[in-house]
């Protein structure tokens, strides 16, 4: 076999490239000199959209449906232990050819079980079921009796650590073998299937995961399996209401740069072009960053989405900036105001976008209009970069503590000189279409945008509808030009974003429930009713196979929804604006007793919740959620260990570590500890349990404990200021302290709150800093600290003894005179520091300018040591309670003598201009003025004093 072709067929194929490039490159081209015409065939029907015509082909028939094979590799696998005797001989007995087709059969099991439960269309489930049926025929002829126990493993297979997959799932039996298929074509030594007892904790990549590689075209097989296996994980793992486990971990570990060595070597192995020339290979890389944004955000790890979308927009050339302008939101609106519009361009060559090729009879979403009396369907945009948006946005939200959690998903450049010329000259109301792939990666910005931002946050919904408004404003002349569409399911996907964000607003609330409802009876496919009446449809089967094409081409890049997710996201939002009925119809309908259950808790009915988890725990015994939730309820901890002892339920064990934490009559740290421990073991990739589990360590003074928990909480989310700064705290009584600091340098980069939490980030930073004597850590810390806290407390900001420590410090080596001297940084920040910033907080602090004279001096300045000592003798001659207080009498005598003493020994000093001047000239005088001045101030109060005494020895001495 020709590896060239089969890197070429294998790589249309993950692309699920549009049918009409396929059919040019491989049926009426000449690229088809030896290919094999049974890999042809089955991908064909896969591109086309016609994935159960794929079950249903002679050549699966014989290869798959032998009766003794079904007997003994592919049913009974499943429901005993005798696991070591898989089907071998599939993966090492069988030809090279039979692998791959095997590869393309499981493929397509998945594209028909996406189709099924995500994407529709709806589809002739008689046929699907027959095709399906034809595993178990041989098994059942013998025993009628073993169809329901038949059904029951292959539901036990798919259930993961106590959790059930959604009971209606449609034919879960497509998914469990495809997952089976691949995980024999990806050689691993562990099934996830089999092996229930795995934890994320415990996984070694060599047994879950194979990656060796012998012949050429081994390594194209095994590359594309690994891929689609960790596609098939992440199917796998939305048909769960909580992710856990290790399929999160296996299919990030899956889903790494090594899937593309094999395919692009093949590719370009007659090709002189650089790989990123080549057509194909973009859209392969573009697919594969993707993808591993959307992993990401499954797993919760937005913060590493960022390198790849770089890395994506660096192979697409896609440009994008979100900036300000001034627009007119509703009809009769005089004057414009600042809004957030999202320039956005694609590059020239679209990869492998055939829209305009692909003749699709799929009926266009019904997109409700406002139908408002007075706002705008759209905004009309005037002036880019608007100068009052800068202001106002720099305000609210810089220098916030939400804007920091949007990890600059989206490019912030509001002033319009630093936009690129190409955005700049955008027509801000009518900008191009963009291709599908730039489509998806601004719905995953969004995605990540709307995952690290607070909910209903003003400025994070502005930014979120911005996005969505530049895929659905899309130019109506570019459309007719091209010929173009935005994909179906992007359109879809970008309606249902803009519902979400609508449905909180008073004044669109109604189209965005009703765009809700019309993407769940059209996605969701699970409706005993129709919430809009049906007009015009057509559901011939000849038309199913280009719709559902172009809905399954880019499921695996955009974030996966099943559609029964998408009717509890609506059951969730009748409950936000108080329509308790309908969503407890939607709950009751879709037979989600548990979230019906928190659906009654949340309006007081916790008897009803009670009951109804009950029922569920009688129904479904091993259902571990049921046992936990009514834990949560109850407060009862034999509950969250029966949910632990059913099915290793993580988020039981997360509840009796809080609860042996928060519960001050059964508080156990070591115990919470423990509990913590068993959950994260299981989910390792929840930032917030490792950040509690840290904190539960630090209070149990385990700070080893505590550190390794803290440093695995922010390997997942570096951007965690307080994760950070806890683990400086762990280091730090570890005495780690060039660990501790840091740690602390980290933390306070990611600082999002100028107040509080941020000075005492930067006083740990001055502590850890002084124990390691690194001046410039501690001379940054006191700069940090004096501006967070000078408008509330001024002078009293400084920190006097670290600041007169810098000053030592500074002062050890004289200042250079010399030309070819140049003052180090430390010196030249200390300076800027003491001699221009400390002066504007001092008011009436003496020390303080005694500490700035000190450092004047040292910088061969005499007369500006002069003035410091002058502004001291002022600001405490000024004092009120100079009269009253003794204390302050003796400072301002202190004052006097130094003052004195500073004009005798500075007063003949060579002066400021170097003509023949003085420092001071009439030093006598002033000297004399400064004595008299403060002894006739406190001749009343003080003539019997020390202080008095000492004055007029001073006078004494200088003959007045």
């Amino acid at each position: 076999m020709n590896n060239y072709n089969l890197g070429l067929l294998h790589s249309y194929l993950l692309i699920l490239s549009p049918f009409q490039s396929f059919k040019a490159l491989f049926l009426d081209g000449v690229s088809n000199v030896g290919i094999e015409k049974s890999l042809i065939e089955p991908i064909s029907l896969i591109l086309k959209g016609q994935s159960n015509q794929v079950l249903s082909l002679e050549i699966f028939k014989d290869l798959l449906f032998d009766e003794e094979l079904i007997k003994k590799k592919v049913v009974l696998e499943f429901g005993n232990d005798t696991k070591k005797q898989e089907s071998d001989d599939l993966n090492q007995n069988e030809k090279l050819l039979k692998k791959h087709l095997i590869l393309i059969f499981a493929v397509s099991l998945l594209q028909l079980f996406l189709q099924l439960n995500f994407t529709g269309p709806k589809i002739n489930e008689e046929k699907v079921s027959e095709t399906v049926n034809q595993f178990f025929k041989p098994i059942i002829h013998e025993n009628d009796k073993l169809a329901d126990q038949i059904s029951e493993e292959i539901s036990k297979s798919l259930n993961l650590n106590g959790q059930f997959i959604y009971e209606l799932t449609n034919h879960p039996f497509l998914l469990l073998f495809s997952l089976h298929l691949l995980e024999k074509l990806s050689l691993t030594e562990k099934s996830l299937l089999i092996s229930k007892e795995i934890d994320a904790e415990s996984l070694s990549t060599s047994t879950l995961i194979n990656n060796n590689r012998s012949e050429d075209s081994d390594n194209v097989l095994l590359a594309a399996s690994n891929w689609w296996r960790s596609r098939a994980l992440q199917v796998h793992m939305s048909l769960f209401f909580e992710i856990s486990g290790p399929h999160v971990v296996v299919s990030s570990l899956l889903l790494n740069k090594t899937l593309l060595d094999p395919l692009i070597h093949e590719i370009n192995r007659d090709n002189i072009a650089e790989n990123k020339n080549n057509e194909l290979i973009k859209n392969l890389y573009a697919r594969y960053y993707l993808e591993k944004v959307r992993s990401y955000l499954q797993a919760e790890t937005e913060s590493l989405c960022l390198n790849p979308l770089d890395d994506l927009n660096d192979i697409t050339g896609f440009q994008m900036a979100l900036t300000g302008a001034k627009a007119k939101r509703t009809k009769y609106q005089e004057k414009s105001i600042a809004s957030l519009i999202l320039l956005a361009l694609s590059s020239n060559e679209d990869l492998f976008d055939d829209s305009h090729l692909i003749k699709s009879n799929d009926n266009t979403i019904e997109n409700f209009k406002l139908n408002s009396d007075y706002m705008l369907e759209r905004p009309k945009y005037e002036e880019i970069g608007d100068k009052t948006l800068i202001e106002n946005f720099n305000q609210n939200s810089v220098d916030s503590e939400t804007s920091s959690t949007f990890f600059n998903a989206i490019p912030l450049l509001l002033e319009s000189g630093s936009i690129s010329e190409d955005l700049r000259n955008l027509d801000p109301n009518n900008q191009p279409r963009l291709n599908d792939l730039d489509n998806i990666q601004l719905l995953l910005r969004l995605a990540i945008v709307r995952q690290t931002s607070p909910s209903k946050d003003p400025l994070a919904e502005e930014e979120l509808l911005s996005i969505v408004q530049r895929i659905l404003f899309t130019s109506e002349e570019d459309i007719k030009t091209n010929g173009s569409k935005t994909n179906w399911l992007i359109f879809s996907k970008c309606l249902w974003e803009r519902s979400l964000i609508e449905s909180t607003k008073s004044k669109t609330l109604e189209r965005g429930i009703l765009q809700m409802e019309a993407l769940v009876e059209e996605l969701g496919m699970s409706m005993n009713h129709k919430y809009i009446p049906e007009i015009g449809k057509n559901n011939k089967d000849e038309q199913d196979s280009d719709i559902s094409a172009e809905r399954l081409r880019f499921v695996y890049q955009l974030p996966l929804l099943p559609r029964w997710a998408m009717d509890v996201e609506l059951a969730e939002k009748y409950m936000s604006v108080g329509l308790i009925k309908s969503s407890i119809e939607i709950y009751e309908r879709l037979k989600l007793t548990n979230d019906l259950a928190l659906c009654y808790m949340s309006i007081g009915q916790e008897k009803n919740a009670e009951k109804l988890l009950l029922e569920r725990i009688e129904k479904k015994p091993d259902d571990a959620r049921p046992y936990s939730i009514l834990g949560d309820i109850r407060q009862d901890t034999t509950l969250w260990f029966k949910a632990w002892e059913v099915g290793k339920y993580s988020n039981a064990k997360i509840s009796l570590g809080k609860y042996y934490y928060y519960n001050k009559k059964h508080k156990d740290l070591a115990e919470s500890m423990k509990h913590l421990k068993d959950a994260l073991a299981i989910n390792p990739l929840k930032k917030n349990n490792w950040f509690f589990y840290g904190c539960v360590a630090l209070e149990a003074l385990d700070y080893e404990t505590a550190a390794q928990a803290f440093t695995r909480s922010v390997a997942i989310d570096d951007t965690q200021t307080f994760a950070w700064s806890n683990l400086s705290s762990a280091l730090a009584n570890l005495n780690k302290n060039e660990e501790a600091l840091s740690a602390l340098q980290k933390a306070v980069r990611s600082i999002k709150d100028s107040n509080k939490s941020g000075s005492k980030l930067w006083e740990n930073y001055l502590i850890i800093s002084s124990r390691l004597q690194k001046w410039n850590h501690v001379l940054i810390a006191v700069k940090q600290l004096s501006n967070l806290k000078k408008d509330s407390l001024g002078e009293k900001s400084v920190d006097l003894p670290v600041v007169q420590k810098l000053v030592e410090v500074l002062v050890e080596k004289p200042y250079p005179t010399n030309e070819n001297e140049k003052l180090t940084f430390f010196q030249k920040d200390c300076i800027q520091y003491v001699c221009n910033d400390l002066p504007k907080l001092i008011t009436t602090s003496t020390r303080l300018w005694k500490v700035v004279a000190k450092v004047e001096l040292w910088r061969k300045k005499p007369w500006e040591c002069l003035a410091c000592y002058e502004k001291a003798f002022r600001a405490v001659i000024h004092d009120p309670n100079l009269s009253s207080e003794q204390d302050i009498w003796n400072k301002a005598v202190e004052c006097c003598e130094d003052l004195v003493a500073s004009y005798e020994s500075l007063g003949e000093l060579p002066g400021k201009y170097g003509a023949d001047d003085v420092v001071c000239k009439n030093w006598r005088y002033k000297s004399k003025s400064s004595i008299r001045s403060l002894m006739s101030k406190g001749k009343r109060t003080w003539e019997d004093s020390d202080g008095w005494e000492r004055l007029t020895k001073l006078k004494e001495h200088l003959g007045l």
